[in-house]
């Protein structure tokens, strides 16, 4: 059995990913522009993301988030005072302080090369502020694990 397999047996396809807030969907279709079908379209883009990588639901629902509100923020130009960098050893440590330093870098090496496997994944985790994300790297950790993606 492939992971894909593997995957897919743990996180069956859903109906679909639940919709955005309604504020949300306001925010999409005021300041980006977006017309109801583009909208559309995006969920079907994240529904095929969460089929081809049987990630949980969960994650997938806060990748989409995730991501519209950094389109938004682009468009009312606005910037975030983070340190990516910072933010990115935070979530490392927090993993080696939660599994071990051994086996916490292991997850680590195992999720980025889960993320490379996965184009629009690493695409969307490129962008720090969704990539550094507590939650989409915790819930990539598990889901790499519970998959025992090697």
């Amino acid at each position: 059995m492939n992971d894909q397999e593997a995957a897919s047996k743990l996180y069956p396809p859903g109906p679909g990913l639940q919709r955005a807030s309604k504020a949300l969907e306001d925010e999409q279709a005021v300041v980006l522009g977006l017309p109801e079908a583009a909208r559309n379209a995006r969920y079907a883009e994240f529904d095929g993301l969460q089929r081809d990588t049987g990630m949980p639901p969960t994650v997938t629902k806060r990748l989409m988030d995730l991501d519209h509100r950094v389109e938004v923020a682009a468009a009312r130009k606005r910037t975030d005072d983070v340190d990516h960098q910072a933010e990115a050893e935070a979530r490392r440590s927090e993993v080696r302080a939660l599994y071990g330093a051994k086996e916490g870098e292991a997850l680590i090496a195992r999720f980025q090369k889960y993320v490379q496997q996965h184009a629009t994944l690493r695409e969307l985790l490129a962008d720090p502020r969704i990539g550094n994300d507590r939650d989409v790297v915790h819930g990539l950790i598990e889901h790499v694990r519970d998959i025992n993606y090697r």
